[in-house]
């Protein structure tokens, strides 16, 4: 029985068990072998003592964004200009498993800020059921160098699937804008692991920013942006 292995706070949380039933298309069988299978990772992976661990200040300065805006759906929104990062480095010298342990602690930061919008009602201070974010994916910047790189590509694909696994229906929408022509053959690699929901949910834009600032002012406040994204936000908060 799931109620034998679940701990009591995801237990109680019917929008936490929804998600596993949307992201198999609300088969009760499905979705109960896929949480099994995430409880045994989380684990396996100790995976609910990450936040309290220390990551090496040089991964987390590798992959930067901004984290403190809401779309106009009440949903966080994660500002991340991936196209700035660069991997390769601890990649080549055997620090994956430190990357991805990294980027596993930013996904646990954002369910627990959705638990925090629900708890709190932060920002409008009324509880809020949302268990989705709006992320801006922005490629400026993204090389062909970086694309080639064989474990950067490999660790992308890591990522996605552990993402695919263990967190489903927590995208809202994904705006991924100033994409370059070489972006198109990376995400051929990874649309094929990505679930049809997650795909229906991302739009891709080139550098033409009329276009893609118009597209984020119509799901985001430019009150709630970055200037960088259009927004108005002088100053906007770090993720760390």
């Amino acid at each position: 029985m799931m109620r034998d292995e679940l701990d009591e706070e995801r237990l109680s949380s019917d929008m936490y068990l929804l998600r596993w039933l949307r992201a198999r298309e609300m088969n009760p069988q499905k979705a109960a072998l896929m949480l099994r299978t995430s409880m045994k990772w989380r684990q396996e992976n100790k995976v609910d003592q990450v936040l309290h661990e220390i990551i090496d200040q040089d991964i987390s300065d590798l992959i930067g964004g901004f984290f403190q805006a809401f779309d106009k759906f009440g949903r966080p929104v994660v500002a991340l200009p991936g196209g700035e990062w660069d991997v390769r480095k601890p990649l080549d010298d055997g620090r994956k498993p430190e990357l991805i342990r990294f980027l596993i602690m930013s996904l646990e930061i954002f369910e627990e800020t959705l638990k925090m919008i629900y708890k709190y009602g932060y920002p409008n201070q009324t509880p809020m059921i949302i268990t989705k974010f709006t992320v801006i994916f922005d490629l400026k910047h993204f090389t062909y160098a970086k694309f080639a790189h064989k474990r950067s590509v490999e660790a992308l694909l890591d990522l996605v699937k552990i993402y695919e696994a263990n967190y489903p229906e927590t995208l809202g929408r994904c705006l991924i804008i100033n994409s370059p022509r070489i972006f198109s053959m990376l995400f051929a690699i990874v649309k094929p692991f990505l679930s049809e929901n997650t795909v229906n949910k991302i739009s891709i834009f080139d550098s033409n920013e009329a276009n893609w600032k118009k597209a984020v002012e119509e799901v985001i406040d430019p009150s709630q942006l970055p200037i960088r994204y259009g927004g108005r936000v002088e100053n906007p908060a770090l993720m760390d």
